[in-house]
């Protein structure tokens, strides 16, 4: 789980192997579209695929894509996951090569996280009207290097985890102290981010996100649940009845933010303004409910249990641990 160690040669090699049989099913379910974009393409896509690969070369946006359309998501057609596979090849095979910058880079414990501005998101990039633009940039890096200081400070089993699974972040305007952040299973490394926040608003955001990346990554392998539970769950979070696999992706984020947040109080973050002891009070209660259909449900994997039962036991242990923040409030808060 986001928390221990993080084990890049198990991400590299989930995310490579996911990403080889991704593109060679591709290659083989839909010949002629690659045909059509250049007789020497096919054999280049495969050659690249299957050449020494790096996580940041698989954990990227052209195998997000390749692994919607092998699920038929119309956002992406086969004809544009094969233009995006083709210029992936290209520039794996000259790497020497001058490569388009995505954003502007914020370096960090020698790790580097593109920041993707107005300026560097395409005309018809659904989060194109909402970016701030590149003159923000040293605000912003400065507030990302204050979030990442409270991360490393007071939850520091979080920080490897944010740096190595978020690639590039969208940053977006908002009203003040307005939280809202997102990502997509079909783009792996990348989220959104409204940046009129506080660092320590930032930092949750940062590790709810980062939770999501690793549940995408994980569930590459296999599914959470077999399908055969159609029940609907209340979801405190949406307000309404959702799928059991929805309720463990909410759970999955949401714990590991009660987690940060306690943890950060356990080690001391002075929480002026009482934004984390305000996620105690509220995440407690909504982990309750979560939990409750997590446990009614039979229908959850192998995997599906293993993003949920360490958190559940993380959980535990930080309310078995005497004056730790917030340890009475999920086990008395009503759901």
């Amino acid at each position: 789980m986001p928390g221990a160690d993080f084990d890049e040669s198990f991400a590299r090699e989930l995310a490579m192997t996911h990403a080889r049989e991704a593109v060679l099913r591709l290659l083989e379910r839909y010949p002629d579209t690659f045909l059509a974009l250049g007789p020497l393409v096919p054999e280049a896509v495969r050659v690249a695929v299957s050449g020494p690969l790096e996580f940041e070369d698989v954990w990227s946006a052209p195998f997000g894509a390749a692994w919607a359309c092998l699920r038929s998501d119309p956002a992406y057609p086969a004809g544009m996951v094969a233009r995006l596979l083709a210029q992936w090849a290209a520039r794996q095979s000259h790497p020497a090569g001058d490569k388009a910058p995505e954003g502007m880079r914020v370096a960090r414990n020698q790790c580097e996280i593109e920041i993707r501005y107005k300026e560097f998101l395409r005309d018809d990039d659904s989060m194109r009207e909402e970016a701030l633009p590149c003159a923000e940039h040293a605000a912003i890096a400065a507030l990302l290097d204050e979030a990442f200081d409270i991360i490393d400070r007071f939850a520091p089993q979080y920080g490897p985890w944010t740096l190595r699974l978020l690639r590039n972040i969208v940053p977006l305007e908002s009203e003040s102290g307005c939280m809202r952040s997102g990502s997509s299973v079909a783009e792996p490394g990348s989220c959104h981010l409204s940046f009129r926040n506080s660092p320590v608003a930032i930092a949750e955001m940062l590790v709810h996100e980062t939770t999501h990346q690793y549940y995408y990554l994980v569930t590459r392998f296999a599914p959470v649940d077999d399908g055969t539970d159609k029940q609907l769950y209340y979801s405190p979070a949406k307000q309404c009845g959702r799928p059991i696999a929805y309720i463990l992706i909410a759970y999955h984020a949401f714990a590991n933010v009660l987690l940060f947040s306690r943890q950060c109080l356990a080690a001391g973050y002075p929480d002026v303004q009482g934004h984390l002891r305000h996620n105690v009070e509220v995440l407690s209660k909504w982990i309750e409910t979560f939990d409750e259909a997590l446990r009614k449900t039979k229908a959850l994997t192998e995997c599906g249990r293993a993003l949920w039962l360490p958190l559940d036991r993380a959980l535990q242990r930080q309310n078995e641990t005497p004056g730790a923040p917030g340890t009475a409030t999920l086990a008395t808060q009503p759901s």
